[in-house]
């Protein structure tokens, strides 16, 4: 994923410290340069009020950060790259999006991505969700498979991601992890923000952490193996990593996740999958529904849990 954000996001600080330096160590994946220039150009608020790079912050104080748009390297032009449509209207697409795809272009990549492929299916993409990301309403992580909405218009983007944050729309996911839960329905509701040792991962944090967010996940048991279970997780908030983090947390790593979960000769990816997306169309508000088909990999992996049961 290249380095963008495309809302205000907004940190509390905890601890004095000078501004540039609390951002470079809340968004790490940014430069701290990139960052002081960013404030220089006002686009960095401490108490609502735009400050220098050198502004010295106090604990509690609240840091808001204007949206962050980079280029990435290769241009975005279309190039046919496979997927399958669930759903096509004149609105929007639903695409099961298959593993191993990033969803949108990344500076430490030249490999095609979803987006591309979507250009080459069509000029008719929604611009609302950066000029990086046409389309795109919502993501999934490159080795994740499953159900993503597409919007063709900005006015369709914007009241699906109303859905979304308004948990009209819900998304499910089907994911294979070692172990068993004592529990056949439970919630795992932390804080989560980045990991304070590895910039690549998220960690279950405290409240009281500078970039700490909210994050609850639904998780249901739908089949267990011998040593291990597929379990149903519907997201009430949208964090990155969730899903993965949240079961890592609560002692049931994913099959295949190299950066919270356990290895599995059967999968070479994390056995995660967008299963079903619900919600109301934005133009007939009729309420729909999309099952998006296991690919080869996670059914395979199924067949080998099965077998070892």
């Amino acid at each position: 994923m290249y380095a963008s954000i495309n809302r205000r996001v907004e940190f509390r600080a905890d601890r004095r410290e000078r501004l540039d330096a609390f951002l470079a160590r809340v968004m790490p994946e940014y430069s701290r340069a990139r960052l002081a220039e960013h404030a220089r150009q006002g686009r960095v608020l401490v108490e609502g009020v735009p400050r220098k790079p050198s502004h010295r912050l106090e604990p509690g104080t609240t840091v808001c950060v204007e949206p962050i748009e980079d280029r990435p390297p290769q241009p975005l032009t279309p190039i046919p790259v496979p997927f399958d449509i669930l759903f096509e209207d004149e609105d929007l697409m639903v695409v099961n999006k298959p593993p191993g795809l990033s969803v949108h272009p990344s500076p430490t990549s030249s490999a095609p991505t979803l987006v591309h492929g979507l250009l080459a299916h069509s000029r008719e993409l929604s611009r609302a969700g950066g000029e990086f990301r046409p389309g795109i309403v919502h993501r999934l992580d490159k080795d994740t498979s499953g159900a993503l909405l597409i919007a063709k218009r900005d006015v369709i983007h914007h009241r699906l991601q109303a859905q979304i944050q308004g948990r009209v729309a819900k998304r499910t996911y089907w994911a294979w992890v070692r172990g068993i839960p004592r529990l056949e329905q439970f919630t795992v509701e932390t804080w989560l923000g980045r990991h304070p040792k590895n910039r690549k991962k998220r960690a279950v944090v405290s409240e009281e952490a500078p970039d700490a967010r909210r994050a609850i996940t639904h998780v249901r048991l739908v089949e267990a193996f011998a040593g291990a279970t597929r379990l149903e997780c519907q997201l009430e908030t949208g964090r990155t990593h969730q899903i993965r983090v949240h079961l890592a947390h609560v002692g049931l790593p994913i099959f295949g996740d190299p950066l919270y979960g356990v290895a599995h000769p059967a999968i070479a990816r994390q056995a995660l999958h967008a299963i079903r997306i619900e919600f109301e169309h934005p133009t007939t508000g009729r309420v729909l529904s999309f099952d998006a088909p296991l690919p080869q990999d996670l059914l395979q992996l199924e067949r080998v849990l099965r077998d070892e049961a």
